[in-house]
């Protein structure tokens, strides 16, 4: 929403057509979807209480994102080692290539006559 249209359907206002969630105003319902609508009954996240409970939590995010990381570090090993294959692969085919090019520029040569085709007439003279 424009900072006009929040202030428009703020409490009080006259226009109370916003939802309102512990004394906060969040956004105007007409232009929520139900799914939106749906996210928004979600309760709210759960903060741990005592430091206990903070520690372990923290240790378990920790562990999580440290778990992430190892499964990203060999993802990129085995992408990398793709990739790698992939250029050598691919400077094989250009050597390839360029072989055939040669073969094909050779026999070209072969073929045809030392004339230049401009200096040929047409057929209909």
């Amino acid at each position: 929403l424009s900072e006009k249209g929040a202030e428009a359907n703020m409490p009080g206002s006259g226009n109370d057509v916003g939802i309102l969630r512990e004394n906060r105003w969040l956004i105007d319902r007409r232009s929520v979807t139900q799914q939106h609508l749906r996210c928004l009954s979600h309760p709210e996240p759960r903060i741990p209480k005592n430091n206990a409970e903070q520690m372990k939590s923290e240790n378990e995010r920790v562990t999580t994102l440290e778990i992430q990381l190892t499964h990203l570090q060999r993802q990129y090993e085995v992408l990398n080692d793709v990739v790698t294959q992939l250029a050598m692969q691919l400077d094989q085919v250009n050597k390839r290539i360029a072989k055939w090019e040669q073969t094909v520029d050779r026999l070209k040569n072969l073929s045809e006559p030392s004339t230049d085709l401009l200096d040929e007439k047409p057929p209909h003279y």
